[in-house]
């Protein structure tokens, strides 16, 4: 992806398997050259719970939009929004959302545009994703009145109480059920993936790794 920070995504060994994390559903999208067959585009539409003002429903988010830089400024994608709306007459959600590198002109000048027939980008603001620095020795910050534990399976009801009533404050965050954890949607996390702060019995934070 473009912008004063360039930031690529490893697929490897599975693009398919990747593109489980986000959504129980996913469709992928490929564009190909008519005259060599060379594949020249790609993008993801998928599907999951969130919350839309304050209740969770099914989303839709649009990701992963690669193209070739010689099929740019052309008809391409244009024509990929034509077929995202023959794919949206499936009824599975009302309305998408997706994130767009603030740095990165090209996609904002295009995608965002809502020139030649493109789906109008309402702009929600930015989204800060925190970095946590692994070198060197870390304070113990601990729990005032409480307790740090690793997740367990019967603390899980409590993480995805926890997890909710926090997401629910926030457009499209994701709604969470017990039996998310262990399926491909959240492959290879674990409950014991999680960092639990609680006082007595209530959780009152959480982190996964």
């Amino acid at each position: 992806m473009e912008g004063s920070v360039s930031i690529a995504f490893e697929r490897e060994p599975s693009y398919f398997a990747a593109s489980h994390v986000q959504g129980p559903f996913q469709q992928v999208v490929v564009g190909r050259d008519a005259a060599t067959g060379e594949l020249v585009g790609v993008g993801t539409r998928a599907v999951r719970r969130g919350y839309l003002n304050g209740a969770p429903t099914e989303v839709g988010y649009l990701g992963d939009l690669r193209l070739d830089p010689r099929y740019r400024g052309g008809i391409v994608v244009g024509r990929a929004y034509r077929h995202l709306a023959d794919l949206h007459r499936d009824g599975r959600v009302r309305l998408y959302f997706t994130m767009i590198m603030e740095t990165n002109a090209a996609a904002l000048a295009t995608l965002a545009s809502g020139r030649a027939g493109l789906p109008p980008y309402r702009d929600l603001g930015r989204f800060l994703s925190p970095a946590v620095n692994l070198r060197g020795a870390k304070q113990d910050l601990g729990v005032p009145g409480g307790e740090l534990v690793r997740g367990s399976p019967a603390l899980l009801p409590a993480i995805v109480d926890c997890l909710n009533r926090n997401h629910a404050r926030r457009q499209f965050a994701p709604a969470y059920e017990g039996a998310d954890f262990g399926s491909p949607w959240l492959h290879g996390f674990r409950v014991e993936d999680f960092y639990v702060a609680r006082r007595g019995a209530r959780v009152i934070g959480v982190v996964g790794a």
